[in-house]
């Protein structure tokens, strides 16, 4: 047996073991596909274009997509103002992202975009558009100030 080194030390080849994590993974997701090319062909290919698409012209909006498309509603559901909070991010910056972001998955998904918009509207009161002030002023009951 022939030892390899490197300044006298020992070095060892990588071996690639077919039963990685990330081989199964890729294993499970090339089935999935290929069952789907079953049912109508072509049609895991329309989907791998689809989604590399998305990914080239939106990263985050292809992150939204597969989160969604797993269930992971999370981040969707999260106000703008606790999504800042974790991302360091204005509300603003982040409402402009979430709108590139939907513009951009609907281009490549257009029945995706419209139930992300349809949940984020399901969050609307996290997000009104009024001032803390008139917020208070209108809880109380009070006119606005003239």
């Amino acid at each position: 047996m022939i030892t390899y080194t490197l300044n006298l030390q020992p070095v060892y080849r990588a071996r690639y073991d077919g039963a990685s994590d990330s081989a199964k993974l890729l294993s499970e997701i090339l089935e999935r596909l290929l069952e789907m090319d079953e049912i109508r062909r072509d049609s895991a290919a329309g989907l791998v274009r689809r989604l590399a698409t998305l990914a080239d012209v939106s990263p985050s909006g292809f992150a939204m997509v597969l989160r969604f498309g797993s269930g992971d509603t999370g981040a969707i559901v999260q106000s703008y103002e606790q999504q800042s909070e974790h991302r360091g991010l204005t509300r603003q910056a982040l409402h402009w992202q979430w709108a590139n972001d939907l513009k951009a998955i609907a281009l490549c998904f257009p029945e995706i975009a419209a139930l992300l918009r349809e949940y984020r509207l399901n969050i609307a009161h996290h997000e009104a558009p009024m001032s803390s002030a008139d917020g208070l002023r209108d809880a109380m009951g009070g006119a606005p100030a003239p």
